[in-house]
């Protein structure tokens, strides 16, 4: 059976169904239709086409009874934001397999591909590994890689790993099933993890260097909701953005023109950023040359 939501979730159940591998006897998600990145309705097309039974579930109960009524040998799980109980994965002879948006066992836990780029991670990537009672800590069936050029955005980075989502579970899914792979142990001594985020954590503090904020604006744009900063009582999106060539000295966060009139923004080491896509409230679209210069982000109360 598939348990998981969003778009490498759906690419993950379509390699299995491609496998040709093992029937699959059900699919389950939750309603996550309030998110930007949802394929429900994707999801449920493809159990549909395929006569596949797919359920809704909400709790730990009703994923427990999911599980007993498909009677899976196995489960895979992909994007899938709560542990999964010892009783639900007994049900399964050969477990429960998730696959994790990082090169385990660094950044266990919560957004991965999130911590990675805002820490300056030039390799990022997929496990495929054994649930277990702690956390991202079981056995590693495969992993694959990508680089993460300096300058990527985090939304280039996930298309890139859905699609080698899509490659490891094609080769991998059927190799379990026939019994010629078997999982390795992680080294526990090297794992990291991180934190799950709230929106609080996509404020931007102008005060730290200007790199660390450009990650933190990379890492969190489209199809995350995007950092985020005050702006005369409003809120303000930072979608895109590149450093300025030289120094800019000021205060952290003030807003000001630069020589060929782009609107920039001081960060805390004398760096400036400039703004090249922003979002003000919930407006389409608000150019940075609407910005009042002077006016020092982050200070004001936001709306």
């Amino acid at each position: 059976m598939f348990i998981g939501s969003k778009r490498m979730g759906l690419r993950c159940v379509t390699a299995m169904q491609a496998s040709g591998a093992a029937d699959i006897a059900a699919i389950v998600t939750f309603d996550d239709r309030t998110d930007a990145r949802t394929v429900f309705n994707e999801l449920h097309c493809f159990a549909e086409t395929h006569r596949i039974p797919a359920t809704v579930v909400h709790g730990d109960a009703a994923l427990l009874t999911a599980v007993r009524n498909a009677r899976p040998e196995l489960a895979i799980v992909c994007g899938w934001y709560s542990m999964i109980s010892a009783h639900a994965r007994a049900l399964a002879p050969r477990g429960f397999i998730g696959v994790h948006n990082s090169l385990l066992p660094r950044y266990r836990g919560a957004a991965p591909l999130v911590w990675a780029l805002m820490h300056g991670e030039r390799e990022v990537g997929l496990s495929m590994y054994t649930l277990t009672d702690g956390m991202d800590d079981g056995d590693l069936w495969a992993q694959t890689s990508t680089a993460v050029a300096p300058d990527e955005y985090i939304g280039t980075v996930l298309e890139r790993l859905e699609e080698a989502c899509e490659r490891m579970i094609r080769d991998v899914y059927p190799r379990i099933f026939d019994d010629s792979l078997s999982p390795v142990p992680q080294d526990g001594a090297q794992a990291t993890y991180g934190t799950i985020r709230t929106p609080a954590h996509g404020r931007i503090d102008w005060h730290e260097p200007g790199e660390d904020i450009w990650r933190a604006i990379r890492a969190q744009s489209h199809p995350y909701p995007g950092a985020f900063t005050a702006y005369d009582g409003h809120r303000l999106v930072v979608w895109r953005a590149h450093p300025f060539a030289s120094p800019y000295y000021g205060r952290a966060g003030e807003l000001v023109r630069g020589p060929r009139g782009e609107m920039l923004v001081i960060c805390g080491d004398h760096r400036a950023l400039v703004l090249d896509d922003i979002q003000i409230d919930d407006a389409q679209a608000n150019p940075s040359a609407a910005l009042r210069p002077r006016v020092v982000l982050g200070e004001l109360r936001e709306s």
